[in-house]
């Protein structure tokens, strides 16, 4: 009974204080309130279960990402194997052209 009465008391402090701020203990005590459930999870397991089941979707997402990476990077070495092959028989083909031309004259 006398914590209530406390509680009230001081509730009427801060009220009459700054009626504007008192609000803001509200607020405060919704963090508190939001903490005390955060502390209940972690000593109950259910939080670090959550945070296990977090870490496990972040590394399938990074594996995705990964291969994603990697497929795409095949692809340039490909593009560029290709280019490098294009370009070698485009040399091949001019050095032909100038040494039929260095025949004919």
């Amino acid at each position: 009974m006398k914590c209530a009465m406390m509680f009230l008391v001081l509730t009427l402090v801060v009220l009459m204080a700054e009626p504007g701020e008192g609000f803001k203990f509200w607020h405060h005590v919704g963090h508190v309130l939001n903490a005390a459930k955060k502390v209940h999870g972690m000593l109950t397991g259910e939080e670090l279960e959550a945070m296990k089941a977090q870490e496990a979707m972040e590394a399938q997402e990074a594996m995705k990402a990964m291969k994603a990476m990697n497929a795409q990077e095949a692809m340039k070495a490909m593009n560029a194997q290709e280019a490098m092959e294009a370009m070698k028989a485009q040399e091949a083909m001019e050095q032909r052209a100038f040494q039929q031309e260095n025949d004919f004259a």
